[in-house]
């Protein structure tokens, strides 16, 4: 349930159900597994106490299942609201079968990662603040069991995300305070990342291992539900430790190293009058002087020597979709671009300052320099 930076437009899996002040609000497809798994448990229970209900128990079920839906988006919409007090863009908020997320753009702080992180369980208390007082006036009936469910729901969802582990908000957490005492994102990233299989390891031991010791093999729904959740943290937690080390690694690589050397050639200058061999990338310009496209050397190798003075770059080169050439108004370092090269969708960045073409980047290179 922590809050994402992913960037890009992907799509959305699930229905949307409205927005919070202009951010779409989505209920994944897997949430109604959670749904489900929920009514199936609760209107069991409930027709056990009140066997009066009837048919009517899996109906307080479904309420119980809507109650942990509305804990959840006030948790995301928490998230949210903080977000866009630090000026974040945020793009979506998502209830799914682990929780959800909020999805939201821009440079994070240490200060801004910690608090919009804690904003979601903080969230969670001011639901259960309101509605323990509305329990224990109603005291008894169905009304009253939903007040009180939702306020234990929403006390154990705050408890449990600040555990100090990724991808929990406590990781994010974690991850602010390193963060902000070491000055890299990066060690912080690592730290909550190993925080998180910590909390899988006391997740395990807490509810597997210590009833095994004291005689009690765990039921085979606690079993499932162990290993969802166990692997929702592990997967996140191995994330930030590959995320944190990759950036640093990105952090050490200087960009010329990556950046390759570029020769700009006008589209219909012949392949005879600028073909100096495959050791630099040539690029075509229109006739605006704008870039265009990429020459391709195997291509131009193909063609016969002879036919050289009669074919021009463009015939030789691979046009390319706009976003690929990069302004930068001061020395961009790798990270720079590789963000820029997220942002854009592209696998090659042509790198200008004020202006002037510095080089080009390709993806493959960067990830070969980096691993």
């Amino acid at each position: 349930m922590a809050p994402s930076e992913r960037g890009g437009t992907e799509r959305v899996s699930g229905l949307r159900i409205g927005s919070l002040a202009g951010v779409p609000v989505y209920i994944g497809w897997s949430w109604l597994i959670l749904a489900a798994i929920v009514t199936a448990i609760v209107g069991p229970s409930v027709a056990a106490q009140r066997p009066d209900l009837g048919v009517r128990a899996y109906g307080v079920g479904v309420l119980v299942a809507l109650g942990f839906l509305l804990s959840v988006l006030v948790h995301e919409a928490a998230h949210a609201v903080s977000a866009r007090a630090f000026g974040f863009q945020v793009r979506r908020i998502v209830a799914d079968l682990m929780g959800g997320h909020t999805a939201f753009d821009g440079r994070t702080t240490p200060w801004s990662q910690g608090l919009t992180a804690l904003a979601g369980p903080i969230g969670n208390l001011v639901l259960a603040a309101v509605a323990l007082p509305v329990a224990m006036v109603l005291d008894t009936g169905v009304w009253a069991y939903l007040a009180q469910t939702i306020a234990q729901v929403n006390i154990l969802l705050a408890l449990f995300n600040l555990l100090p582990g990724m991808p929990l908000d406590g990781g994010q957490i974690l991850l602010a305070i390193v963060w902000r005492i070491t000055g890299s994102p990066n060690r912080g990233a690592v730290a909550a990342g190993w925080g998180g299989r910590i909390v899988v390891l006391f997740v395990v031991a807490w509810f597997i291992l210590l009833p095994l010791a004291d005689g009690r093999p765990p039921e085979l729904f606690t079993l499932f539900w162990v290993v969802l959740i166990v692997g929702f943290l592990w997967r996140g937690a191995s994330q930030s430790i590959l995320v944190g080390r990759t950036r640093a690694r990105v952090e050490a690589t200087p960009l010329p190293q990556v950046m390759r050397p570029v020769v700009i050639v006008p589209a219909t200058a012949p392949i005879s009058t600028w073909w100096a061999g495959p050791d630099r990338v040539y690029v075509t310009a229109d006739v605006e002087g704008r870039p265009a496209g990429i020459v391709r050397a195997d291509v131009v190798e193909s063609v016969p020597r002879d036919q050289w003075p009669g074919v021009p770059a463009s015939a030789v080169a691979v046009s390319r979709s706009p976003g690929w050439v990069v302004d930068f108004s001061e020395p961009p370092d790798l990270g720079d671009v590789l963000r820029a090269m997220g942002r854009s969708g592209q696998d090659a960045v042509l790198v200008r300052e004020a202006g002037q073409v510095r080089g080009i980047v390709f993806e493959a290179d960067a990830v070969r320099a980096v691993q």
